[in-house]
This record gives C-alpha cells, structure tokens and sequence, in this order.
C-alpha cells in the first residue's frame, strides 16, 4: 500500500506538469506546486468521504485557479527578473545625465563650468566606434557599490539581482565570472 505522502507527491507533480510549459520560470513552477497541494489535499479529502465531491472536482478546481492565476500574471515567464531589468532601466533612463559623473579620456579637458552631479549613483562613460557612416557611440554605466544596495536595488536580494543581471549579459563579470557590489 502507497503511504500518502507518496500519493500527494505523485499527484502535485501529475498537477504542475499537466498544467505548466516545462520552460515555466521558478515563480510560476513554486505557485503551481501549491495549486497541485491544493488539489491533491481537496482528493485526499474526497477519498475520505469528507467532502461529498465526485472524484476529480478538487483537482478541476485547482487547475481553473491555477489558469486564472497565470492569465492575470500574463504567463509562466520570469517577472522576477524582468522587475529587476525595468527597474534599472528606470533608473538609468530618468537619471542617466543627472546622476551619473561623466567619465572622459585622461586626455579630455576638464570643463570647469559644466554641469555638477547631484547625488551621484556612479559613473558613465560614452565611447565612439566605428568610422564614417558607421560611426556610434555606446554608454557604459559604473554605478557605486553603496547606490546600487542602497537606493536601485533597495529590498531586494543583491545576489539574486546580480546573478539574474549577470545571465542577462547586462552585468560584465569580473574575472572570477561573480559580479562586483
């Protein structure tokens, strides 16, 4: 005879991997399994006699939250790391010229009477390449260990944010592949 636990098991994993893509981020996979305890609980209780329910109800139950839950988030992707991404962009695109210090060339000459940043978050250094038509420039942003913990990525985990960035290809890691906060 199964012992339950080994009954409830087989049924969440049934549970997350009739309703869930296999690319399906962890948040998605970490919510799921708890529908499919929900489902399995709801058959135990069936099996029991304490419920009134035919067989199956519980489980078609948990699947039509389930499925409301993912179309309300959008789908089973990774909102996580998406929030992480937005909302350096954010920061990038509402204080790119204001908060980060102009890196130049040592060659540059220092303008005496340009602008002063304010509360400085890091550094940004704009770079040319190419020639002719295909000449474009890139800006690199170097944002201070403090500012980074403390203000853009305040309350969230710093090594859950540097490694989501760091897959992303957003970060460059340092020559131990970890990157620098």
């Amino acid at each position: 005879m199964l012992r339950w636990s080994v009954i409830v098991r087989r049924t969440v994993e049934q549970f997350i991997t009739q309703n869930l893509p296999a690319s399906a981020s962890g948040q998605a996979q970490r919510d799921a399994l708890r529908f499919g305890l929900a489902a399995a609980a709801g058959e135990l209780a069936t099996a029991f006699g304490v419920t009134g329910w035919p067989d199956g109800t519980a489980t078609t139950a948990a699947r039509v939250c389930l499925h409301a839950w993912l179309a309300e988030r959008g789908d089973a992707g990774n909102f996580e790391g998406d929030a992480i991404l937005a909302r350096l962009r954010q920061v990038i695109e509402r204080f790119g010229e204001s908060r980060f210090t102009r890196w130049e060339s040592a060659a540059a000459k220092l303008d005496e009477h340009g602008p002063r940043t304010i509360d400085r978050l890091g550094f940004r250094k704009t770079m040319e390449h190419g020639m002719g038509d295909a000449l474009h420039t890139t800006n690199t942003y170097y944002v201070l260990p403090e500012a980074w913990r403390a203000e853009i990525f305040k309350g969230m985990n710093i090594s859950a944010v540097n490694k989501e960035l760091l897959q992303r290809g957003v970060l460059e890691p340092g020559s131990d592949g970890k990157a620098y906060s």
